[in-house]
């Protein structure tokens, strides 16, 4: 049977400099390439930056050394150096650069495809639109940002909507916030769930706390960044001081405000019960996960939220902040608590509600399949088959 092939194009895509980076799309296009009606190749470009003194972009000389090429069981990546502009003054120019290697690598490996797939607006759904256009292929658009209608590149995000065949929001919230835009958008838009790959081994060790004699495992897994709210769940800590409970934080990430939150953790006398544990894989994370009494996100702002769905793969309960779309996600009280966000007394007050609350285990589990990675590529694929076999 003669397969389809597919053109991934996405920055949003693990590296050897960045392992852990957006593992979810390594995770989507690893469990759509067993497919028997396509195949896949991935162009992942990377940034380079020559021998300069501006501070902001010596963070790019750690991309240096990632082969150009890389081989898994069943489909390559490529990975084409592209020249990284500073930001903000040139930032949207380097779309031409990006798009330059993915055109220069098509033809020099002899790429052949019959749709793109883009994970990203900007560049890599602009640069999509662009090679789509060159080759006469049509294009999807796998939208994973956030602050779509309200972001400083709105214009950009606007001439790409505008130019795929398809756009795959990964919530509905997403999806709303996209057709503020342009209503006409409503007509191109078919949401997909992220999803996980679920595990009957995963299920959690931890059972009800009965009484105050043991101590909550509590773990956050995020960037730590102001969006993720980890400031929130450290000053709930000191209303949970109130309670006779023993608690700890393992902190899953790695960012920019990591100082502040550590020595905000230092000043509110959290320093032996916090632990800032910094960037894990993908798979030893979940390993380690259910070994958690609950997962903790306190966002102000959540497109999705896959470490949501991965902890309830462990049949682990989560406390989040009800906003954006992890409502969609927690769609009941059953598999976790959700508080007002930016709130920490509210998200104090959900995790005491957590630690005294009987949970299903097993039902939460069960619950996670619904986002099986399984169901995320059979409804990918069923957006190809009505762009490809209309």
């Amino acid at each position: 049977m003669y397969k389809k092939n597919i053109l991934i194009i996405t920055r949003w895509f693990p590296n050897l400099a960045e392992p852990v980076k957006c593992v979810f799309t390594k995770n989507i296009v690893d469990a759509q390439a067993i497919s028997k009606k396509y195949s896949f190749v991935v162009i992942s470009p990377i940034p380079y930056v020559p021998n300069v003194k501006i501070p902001r972009l010596r963070i790019y000389v750690k991309f240096r050394d990632i082969p150009l090429v890389e081989k898994t069981q069943n489909y390559k990546i490529y990975r084409p150096k592209y020249k990284k502009l500073p930001y903000p003054c040139l930032k949207n120019f380097e779309w031409y650069s990006y798009f330059l290697q993915v055109l220069k690598t098509i033809k020099k490996e002899n790429i052949k495809f019959d749709l793109i797939h883009c994970h990203g607006i900007y560049p890599d759904g602009l640069v999509g639109v662009k090679i789509g256009r060159h080759f006469n292929k049509k294009v999807i658009l796998h939208v994973h940002e956030a602050y779509i209608s309200t972001a400083k590149e709105l214009n950009i995000y606007r001439n790409v909507f505008k130019h795929v065949d398809r756009i795959v929001p990964v919530s509905k919230f997403q999806s709303r916030e996209i057709i503020k835009i342009d209503e006409r958008l409503r007509k191109k838009c078919s949401v997909i769930y992220n999803g996980v790959k679920t595990d009957k081994k995963n299920i959690s060790l931890n059972n009800y706390l009965e009484g105050t004699n043991k101590t909550i495992r509590l773990i956050f897994v995020g960037h730590l960044i102001f969006r993720k709210g980890l400031d929130v769940l450290l000053k709930a800590l000191n209303f949970l001081n109130n309670y006779n409970y023993k608690f700890s934080l393992d902190i899953v990430g790695n960012g920019e405000k990591q100082l502040e939150y550590k020595t905000l953790s230092e000043k509110n006398g959290l320093g032996d019960k916090v632990s800032f544990i910094g960037e894990i894989e993908n798979t030893s994370l979940l390993k380690k996960m259910k070994y958690y009494n609950y997962l903790v996100l306190p966002s102000r702002h959540e497109t999705f939220g896959v470490v949501l769905i991965e902890a309830m793969s462990c049949g682990l309960p989560v406390i989040a902040s009800k906003v954006s779309a992890i409502p969609e996600i927690v769609a009941s009280e059953e598999v976790g608590i959700l508080v007002e966000p930016n709130n920490p007394g509210a998200l104090a007050e959900g995790i005491v509600r957590a630690i005294n609350k009987k949970w299903d285990r097993e039902k939460i589990k069960k619950y996670a399949e619904n986002f099986s990675i399984g169901k995320t590529v059979e409804k990918i694929e069923e957006v190809y088959n009505r762009l490809l076999d209309p």
